[in-house]
């Protein structure tokens, strides 16, 4: 069993299986799983030690036999109402709450591995960190309202134009960074050529007037020995 591919969000486990026991299945779930991403909710043996045992090893909940039919709807109910209180507090703590992107502790948290992969089988990697130029005078011009949407309409086209693979987030403020693993230094200028275009041709209309945002760009690729040097 991979994630690849799951478009499952809940798991009812039995005991007695084919091969080895419902603990087992839990724990190698468990491993593949964390309870944003899949509920359990086991159904132990009789004796009530099996009962702790799935809970600790990371069922949800259990459902002791016999149960009704009432019970079963509110016991897989509360399961996923959880799984799913469990995903929107993982997104919130992830995400950048005006753009939606990663924030910043979680852009570390997603691009270290990616380097590091990059660095072990010696694969093209690229980061580029992207400012809006003149940031402040939309500000002071329009007003904070009209600088939180051009932030959002920035953070709209960088991923609108990254590939499948990239990694986008906002550092804070008007910058973004972006990482791009198995992109060759020859193909840098034509893409963020590209990146600048869309950018400058998107029109913003802001207090009845249509303004035009530009952005600099500093692009570094490896070799390099960690990501905090790579964005230095």
């Amino acid at each position: 069993m991979t994630k690849h591919g799951k478009n499952f969000s809940l798991a009812l486990v039995g005991h007695d299986l084919e091969e080895g026991n419902g603990v087992e299945l839990v724990c190698q779930l468990r491993r593949m799983f964390n309870a944003s991403e899949l509920a359990i909710v086991a159904v132990p043996g009789q004796d009530t030690e099996s009962a702790a045992q799935y809970l600790r090893f990371g069922a949800n909940d259990f459902l002791r036999q016999p149960y009704s039919h009432e019970e079963f709807q509110c016991r897989i109910r509360n399961a996923v109402k959880m799984q799913h209180q469990l995903d929107f507090l993982q997104h919130a703590a992830t995400r950048d709450y005006l753009t939606k992107l990663l924030n910043r502790r979680a852009f570390f948290e997603v691009a270290s591995p990616i380097f590091a992969r990059a660095i072990r089988n010696n694969t093209p990697l690229a980061l580029a960190m992207f400012d809006i130029d003149h940031f402040k005078n939309v500000n002071d011009t329009y007003g904070h309202s009209a600088g939180d949407t051009v932030l959002q309409i920035f953070a709209n086209v960088l991923t609108e134009q990254s590939r499948g693979a990239d990694i986008v987030a906002r550092f804070g403020g008007e910058e973004f960074c972006l990482l791009m693993p198995d992109i060759e230094r020859r193909d840098l200028d034509a893409l963020f050529n590209r990146y600048q275009t869309s950018i400058r041709e998107k029109s913003i209309t802001l207090e009845r007037k249509d303004i035009k945002i530009t952005t600099s760009i500093g692009i570094a690729s490896q070799p390099h020995t960690c990501i905090e040097t790579l964005i230095k």
